[in-house]
């Protein structure tokens, strides 16, 4: 039986180990969904420090050119 292309990327170097019951397919769905939320979390975090920085270490006039599109 073929795996359904697009989960690759769950997987956790399992190789051919795949959940059989249904419990333990049910606990890798929410292990991977929590998995995913805390990758989308980080990302987040990261380009809100981001923001933050650029917000505190740039020129504002500079800011507002870069968001008219106005560059000198």
């Amino acid at each position: 039986m073929a795996r359904p292309r697009g989960f690759e990327p769950l997987t956790s170097a399992s190789g051919d180990m795949r959940p059989l019951r249904k419990p333990s397919k049910v606990l890798s769905i929410a292990i991977a969904w929590c998995g995913i939320m805390l990758t989308g979390l980080f990302v987040a975090l990261a380009v809100k420090a981001a923001s933050i920085a650029f917000e505190i270490h740039i020129d504002p006039e500079v800011l507002r050119s870069v968001g008219q599109g106005i560059i000198d």
